[in-house]
């Protein structure tokens, strides 16, 4: 979470600026303590799923929007010649 900058003298009393500055100090501390939290939760958990076998969370990578993928070159497909085509019941003995 990003916290905009905010400019401490738009406020014009002083007693506003004395409690609006330690309280956005306040606020970065706890954004950046959470975060960290966060993360740790997140690799205790992985560390879960280990030791009870599963697998853990896996990395999924944001999807690329059409345009700014690289284009590959197709293979061709190779023509494989049809098979004869047999009877369709079996013949029976006499």
């Amino acid at each position: 979470m990003q916290i905009p900058d905010v400019n401490l003298e738009a406020f014009p009393e002083q007693a506003t600026r004395q409690l609006i500055g330690p309280l956005l100090n306040l606020v970065e501390a706890l954004v950046a303590e959470n975060t960290a939290q966060r993360s740790e939760i997140q690799q205790l958990r992985d560390a879960l799923a280990r030791l009870k076998g599963a697998s853990p969370r896996p990395a999924i990578k944001p999807p690329v929007p059409p345009g700014s993928r690289p284009t590959t070159p197709r293979r061709r497909s190779v023509s494989r010649t049809p098979r004869a085509a047999g009877p369709k019941r079996q013949k029976t003995r006499p």
